[in-house]
């Protein structure tokens, strides 16, 4: 049988979409696995603004995560469910609109220096609310709820600036 081996893992972009895609190189062929959540986020940016999908997909990471919070006990399966599914979508689809708007934005010559900072706060102070919520969880074992109201916070706040975003397009003008 063919069992699983990280070494035959790819990534690609494998249709000229922008979205970074897996390849796994199995011994019956090539297994491809489609990132459509930003497919879909980088679609809809392009249809109806990159602000409107920000705000959409912040929305959407903060109802799920008080879907899985406010979920009653009897209907827990169905609060996992309704979180995995949107935060899911909301979390990959709001990649492409930051990027889209981030090049909309930005002078050309700049563009390279933005970008970096927004890998240096998504991997670096990004890191941040994990660490908090690693507190939070080590602090208070009897209560993990608390690090999720603390990550749900983070999301309203997400949602709340990304409606300050100004709305542009790439065939406006300045």
């Amino acid at each position: 049988p063919d069992q699983f081996d990280q070494r035959r893992i790819r990534l690609a972009d494998t249709d000229g979409s922008g979205t970074t895609d897996i390849l796994y190189l199995s011994r019956d062929g090539v297994r491809v696995y489609f990132n459509h959540a930003a497919r879909l986020g980088g679609r809809a940016a392009d249809r109806a603004g990159s602000k409107k999908v920000l705000v959409t997909v912040s929305a959407g990471i903060t109802a799920a995560l008080l879907f899985l919070l406010l979920t009653p006990a009897a209907f827990v399966f169905l609060g996992v469910a309704a979180f995995v599914i949107l935060y899911g979508l909301s979390f990959y689809g709001h990649q492409p609109a930051l990027n889209a708007l981030t090049g909309i934005m930005t002078p050309p010559e700049r563009r390279g220096a933005v970008y970096g900072i927004f890998f240096f706060t998504s991997f670096g102070l990004g890191s941040l609310s994990q660490i908090i919520t690693g507190y939070l969880m080590d602090s208070y074992p009897s209560n993990p709820e608390y690090s999720f109201y603390f990550l749900t916070l983070v999301a309203a706040v997400a949602l709340i600036l990304s409606t300050l975003i100004p709305d542009k397009r790439q065939n406006q003008t300045k």
